[in-house]
């Protein structure tokens, strides 16, 4: 993947923002995806230009994960709107958003640091036997239950409109 600098970027929003380019246009001068020239600017709709400038690596805590992950549950907006409400990368959204979904909470733990063991790993495979702590039970429990409850919730709407529209003929 290439990196592009912040000086390119703020350039490339720049013209689209300000100088009335299209995206399109931009796309076709500097070869650059669609979707990645959008999701500049909305980083720089939400957070200003300052967002662009490439950050040191960084780490989250499985509670800052577990939030991103809530907000995108429960909100209806896509990986970019949420990366840019959290200022953070919208790979790294998707990527917590699917461990989530595939492995539970654990796979949203803080990595170890330093360098792996030479042993051989089983990769995620290995995270649905890793056992969990109790304060993780506790939150996958919590995060079972608003899953079930805004599943509920969404049925009891459909059933409320259903009747509404059964009344109405």
């Amino acid at each position: 993947m290439t990196k592009y600098s912040p000086k390119f970027k703020a350039e490339l929003v720049h013209l689209c923002l300000e100088e009335d380019y299209s995206v399109n246009e931009i796309k076709n001068n500097y070869g650059i995806s669609k979707s990645l020239i959008y999701s500049w600017i909305d980083q720089v709709n939400v957070s200003g230009y300052q967002i662009l400038a490439r950050r040191a690596k960084q780490k989250y805590s499985q509670n800052f994960k577990l939030m991103v992950v809530k907000y995108y549950q429960n909100h209806n907006e896509g990986y970019s709107k949420v990366a840019s409400y959290f200022k953070i990368n919208q790979s790294q959204v998707r990527k917590w958003v699917k461990d989530f979904e595939n492995y539970g909470i654990t796979a949203l733990r803080l990595k170890k640091i330093g360098r792996p063991s030479m042993k051989k790993s089983k990769g995620k495979k290995a995270l649905k036997e890793i056992p969990k702590t109790k304060e993780e039970e506790y939150k996958q429990k919590i995060s079972d239950l608003e899953e079930k409850l805004r599943y509920t919730q969404m049925e009891l709407d459909i059933s409320k409109k259903l009747r509404a529209l059964k009344e109405r003929k």
